[in-house]
């Protein structure tokens, strides 16, 4: 196991994640065969079994770990603090802090070591909302700078992105249109066809989920009260 993979373990603190494992009777996540086979045909990279498996990982995380297993955990500041460096973003103006203190994350995080190299994949998953461009542009802009333009920032280590929901959102090109905009994505999240690498989820049948809705609003003494409710279509 290289240093990466133990620092992203010893970083992996959702309670979601032991949650589902332990109902699993599984001391770990694992990827299912047909799961595995789709994301190594997508990506050309043989995912194997035992591949590191986490959900909702900090991208803070993800950075620390990065950082640690090349220049070790203890840094060179009061109490063996790192510097919290500010970087500037490839196209950005603005510099920020490599540790930002937030919850953004990789819905899904899956690492393991092949041929001295460490694959890292990130997947994000839409179900029942929509892709929204905000949300993703500040995620792609995160992710250059921690990986840079190119994944290669750190040595021996390639970054995958991926997305995955019941249908391939669309993509604005015209800037009129409603869909995903890439300006500014580093190079190395796209696919060679220039969209971002995209798997369906096929287990998900949005049609037949339903939405509790609250209806007939009103204003009761200067406060708002929600009267009804009712169920409806997702």
């Amino acid at each position: 196991m290289s240093e990466l993979i133990k620092w992203l373990k010893a970083f992996n603190a959702k309670e979601r994640y032991f949650l589902l494992a332990y109902v699993q009777d599984q001391d770990a996540l694992q990827l299912g065969p047909f799961f595995r086979g789709q994301l190594s045909q997508k990506l050309g990279v043989m995912v194997p079994k035992d591949a590191f498996v986490a959900m909702d990982y900090h991208l803070d995380w993800l950075y620390a770990a990065l950082h640690v297993a090349v220049y070790g955990p203890e840094g060179s500041g009061p109490g063996g603090s790192h510097e919290n460096v500010l970087e500037k973003v490839a196209g950005e103006q603005k510099q920020k802090r490599m540790i930002q203190g937030q919850q953004e994350d990789a819905d899904l995080l899956i690492a393991f070591d092949l041929d001295g190299v460490t694959h890292l994949i990130l997947i994000e998953a839409k179900g029942v909302t929509s892709w929204g461009n905000t949300q993703m542009r500040s995620k792609a802009l995160r992710l250059k700078q921690i990986f840079h333009d190119d994944g290669g920032r750190w040595e021996n280590v390639k970054p995958y992105f991926l997305m995955n929901s019941p249908t391939e959102p669309p993509y604005r090109h015209d800037g009129k249109t409603k869909g995903i905009v890439l300006k500014g994505y580093p190079k190395w999240m796209l696919a060679e066809n220039g969209k971002l690498s995209f798997l369906p989820m096929t287990n998900l049948h949005r049609e037949s989920l339903k939405r509790v809705t609250r209806t007939e609003k009103s204003d009761a003494e200067g406060k708002e009260e929600w009267k009804k409710w009712k169920i409806t279509s997702r």
